[in-house]
């Protein structure tokens, strides 16, 4: 069903599994796939950043998308980090700064990611109104 319906109409259980469960289970698998393998990991941190959109979509515009991704973000790469730090492999992939700070940029791109799902099911649901609106005069 498209678009899907807003994360606020899900019942509470999805709500807590894609809110609070899911983020952190990611960001520990890209946290163990740090020290394992540059191009999984890589292909990873893609999916995460489309997932961060996509969570937005599940929210009615910009704003509640950027809270949704602050969220996301900061369980995502607080589960990332700690995983990477407990198994003590060295990073496959060259990060451009210290794991601490990257730790932040990762958790603040989530706001941007977020906003822009949210953005974009205004927009579409916007779109898909004016038809409607046009068919009934």
């Amino acid at each position: 069903m498209w678009p899907p319906p807003l994360f606020r109409q899900r019942p509470a259980v999805v709500q807590i599994i894609g809110g609070l469960v899911l983020p952190p289970a990611f960001g520990a698998l890209c946290g163990f796939m740090l020290g394992t393998s540059a191009p999984a990991y890589n292909v990873l941190m893609l999916l995460a950043g489309i997932g961060g959109v996509l969570n937005g979509f599940e929210h009615a515009g910009a704003r509640e998308g950027v809270l949704r991704g602050l969220v996301g973000g900061v369980l995502f790469v607080a589960a990332l980090v700690a995983i990477f730090e407990l198994r003590g492999a060295p990073a496959l992939v060259p990060l451009p700064a210290a794991l601490p700070v990257m730790a932040v940029i990762y958790a603040v791109m989530g706001m941007p990611l977020g906003a822009l799902g949210g953005w974009l099911r205004r927009r579409s649901e916007a779109r898909r109104a004016r038809p409607a609106a046009a068919a009934t005069r």
